[in-house]
């Protein structure tokens, strides 16, 4: 009898284990079906294994890399994007920034350029050359919440080696009316406010605008994000 109630309960586990290996991956498949439909580029994406947060709303990705970087690689991104929040973390960003810099069409030129008014954000790569760094770790987060139903908050983290670099806030009426957060955010290019900046990343850029005879403003200045590349 008491065997019998053993086996009972290793039948039941393991059918209820399966049903949930199941759902987990009628679950992943759907979500990464529906997340290509509003932004074809994940479909590049090559990686190592896909999985789901804890509560299934946001896809995973380990040991990521995108064909537009192939200097790069991150090794745990999530994506999340529903009608009231977006996220799209990444985590341990390892790679050279002068290798893909030299990989761009008229980077001398780019450089030359740089400005930090339109790219600061917008060539968030270039911003790192200047800074002086190479092979480089480092975290980028991009979220955003509806607080309310014609407002929407926005922040951005660069986080290279644990310390905070910059961090950005936006506030904005969403355009684009029964669409997700991600829809909106691409819509248009986001006019963020620097929050903050590390003294020692102020300086250089300081420094370097300075030696063009150009301003660097850090407030009252609201620096474009363009999403939609």
């Amino acid at each position: 009898m008491k065997n019998n109630r053993v086996w009972s309960f290793v039948i039941i586990a393991i059918i209820i284990i399966a049903i949930m290996m199941i759902w987990y991956r009628q679950r992943t498949t759907r979500l990464y079906t529906a997340m290509v439909q509003a932004e074809p580029g994940l479909s590049q994406l090559h990686k190592w294994g896909t999985g789901l947060n804890f509560k299934g709303d946001a896809l995973i990705f380990y040991h990521a890399q995108h064909p537009r970087f192939p200097d790069f690689i991150v090794q745990r991104m999530k994506v999340r994007d529903t009608f009231h929040q977006f996220d799209l973390e990444l985590r341990g960003i390892n790679g050279f920034v002068l290798a893909h810099l030299r990989r761009q069409n008229d980077f001398e030129g780019k450089l030359w350029d740089y400005q930090p008014q339109k790219d600061l954000l917008n060539n968030l790569m270039l911003t790192l050359g200047l800074m002086g760094y190479d092979r480089i770790s480092f975290d980028l987060s991009l979220n955003a919440k509806l607080n309310a139903p014609n407002q929407m908050f926005v922040q951005l983290n660069v986080v290279i080696d644990g310390k905070p670099k910059m961090h950005f806030v936006s506030k904005i009426t969403p355009p684009e009316e029964h669409q997700t957060l991600w829809a909106n955010l691409k819509h248009q290019p986001i006019k963020m406010q620097l929050d903050y900046i590390d003294p020692e990343w102020k300086e250089r850029l300081d420094h370097y605008t300075q030696s063009k005879k150009i301003e660097f403003l850090t407030e009252q200045t609201l620096y474009p994000l363009a999403l939609n590349k």
